[in-house]
């Protein structure tokens, strides 16, 4: 069994995909990169509640405050301001 040390759920806003790492963006503003892909942290039990916006990114529900709908894209807006685009099809994943 491998053990991957993350940070709490409540203290991430969302995770992005870098090749074979994973970025955890925090609610204070730092990040934290671990060598593990997207799709294997995503598969990690405590993961379950976040939802995938695309290939890119891995987002805690609690903390989107809009979904924004643009003529050309989607748009996931953050407690923090931040904005992620969404895929076109994964708009049904977040039950907006």
């Amino acid at each position: 069994m491998i053990k991957i040390e993350y940070p709490d759920n409540i203290n991430i806003l969302y995770l992005e995909a870098d090749i074979n790492y994973t970025i955890f963006h925090l609610s204070d503003g730092k990040k934290k990169i671990v060598s593990y892909t997207l799709k294997r942290i995503a598969e990690i039990p405590d993961m379950a509640t976040f939802k995938r916006i695309n290939r890119k990114f891995l987002v805690n529900p609690n903390v989107i405050r809009e979904i924004r709908i643009a003529a050309d894209a989607k748009f996931v807006v953050l407690s923090n301001g931040k904005e992620l685009k969404m895929s076109r099809r994964k708009i049904k994943t977040l039950n907006y």
